[in-house]
C-alpha cells in the first residue's frame, strides 16, 4: 500500500557506493492519501527503493538539496517485505 506524504522535513542523508543504496531520515508532515499510519518520527529512516520511477540518484539529489535548506518534500512511499520505502519525491515548488 502506498502513502503519500506532505511536508517531511529531510533531517540526514546516507549513501554507500553499492548500487541503488540511499536512505534518507525524514521527520513529520501529513498523510495525504494512503494508510493514515503515524507520520515518521524523529530518527525514522526510509530506503530509496531500487528501481523507483525517478531513479534513485535523482531522488536522493532531490533529498538532499531539501536536507541543504530547500525546505520541505511531498514523498510517496511504498510498502515492501523488506518495509516501507520512499518510492518518489517532489519538491516543494512542483507541489
Amino acid at each position: 500500500m502506498a502513502r503519500r506524504i506532505r511536508g517531511a522535513t529531510v533531517e540526514s542523508v546516507y549513501s554507500t557506493p553499492h548500487s541503488q543504496n540511499a536512505w534518507a531520515q525524514l521527520f513529520g508532515g501529513t498523510v495525504v492519501t494512503g494508510t493514515a499510519l503515524p507520520v515518521a518520527s524523529p530518527g525514522t529512516w526510509f530506503k530509496i527503493q531500487e528501481l523507483s520511477p525517478d531513479g534513485v540518484t535523482n531522488t536522493f539529489d532531490i533529498l538532499v538539496t531539501a536536507q541543504q535548506g530547500a525546505g520541505t518534500v511531498e514523498v510517496e512511499t511504498t510498502d515492501t517485505t523488506t518495509g516501507e520505502k520512499i518510492s518518489r519525491v517532489w519538491k516543494p515548488d512542483s507541489i
